[in-house]
């Protein structure tokens, strides 16, 4: 009981020295975060600042992945908010931004009816070739999938999917480099094979752009018997 006590009064202490270093600061406004607010990243007041996707949006995603189930909270457009919070969570190593994200797309899901809970089995991120996820030191899907997956008993598994194919950057590529730069880019992972046959599962990923990414995994998945497949990412890109 002692040494609950002490290690209660130590985390305190660490963690009023951090806020004092590192003060949370919204990275919209550049104000600080006080305690009350839902999330260390983005002041409440300030989170409609985010462009939110819209059906057009949703159409285009769902043409793009040939899955009708297919949802993105947020619009990607270059240099605005969405860009930056989510180059913050990818380059910048505040990988918890993901799970905000996920929690803000669950609660959206929410309110248009949708339970994951209720279909749903386990939930699968885009993997990074290993040799990204060395330089980087984590996956930001799997924090998303943390959000959304929060308060379910949705399990992730990490590593069901399996980047083979060391792609390129694939921002400056065309539709159709895209297309080849991600073919025969995953493998299913042989532990799992013919252990979740018929099993529906969310696939998530941080933006969609040409859909490449994410139609050469659901190929994968759909090949290896999973059942039905709930597209979701962060954002959606815009042009």
């Amino acid at each position: 009981m002692r040494n609950s006590y002490f290690k209660i009064i130590a985390e305190s202490l660490i963690s009023g020295i951090s806020d004092f270093a590192y003060p949370r600061i919204c990275l919209i406004s550049g104000l600080k975060i006080p305690e009350s607010n839902s999330n260390p990243f983005i002041l409440d007041e300030y989170i409609d600042y985010l462009e939110r996707a819209n059906s057009d949006d949703l159409i285009s995603m769902r043409e793009k992945t040939g899955i009708k189930l297919s949802f993105s909270a947020f619009a990607f457009r270059s240099e605005g908010y969405v860009q930056e919070i989510i180059h913050e969570m990818k380059y910048k190593g505040l990988k918890n931004i993901g799970i905000f994200l996920g929690e803000f797309i669950n609660s959206e899901l929410r309110k248009l009816g949708i339970n994951l809970n209720d279909k749903f089995h386990i939930c699968v991120p885009i993997p990074l070739h290993e040799a990204k996820r060395r330089e980087r030191g984590y996956n930001q899907s799997e924090y998303i999938c943390k959000g959304i997956t929060k308060g379910t008993e949705i399990e992730i598994i990490k590593n069901l999917l399996i980047r083979v194919k060391k792609t390129k950057t694939q921002t400056k590529l065309s539709f159709e480099e895209r297309k080849s730069n991600m073919k025969n880019a995953f493998i299913f992972n042989p532990v799992f094979v013919n252990k979740l046959n018929g099993i529906n599962a969310i696939l998530v990923d941080d933006v969609i752009t040409s859909g490449s990414t994410l139609k050469e995994a659901i190929n994968v998945l759909k090949k290896s018997g999973i059942g039905e497949i709930f597209v979701i990412t962060a954002a959606v890109a815009r042009s």
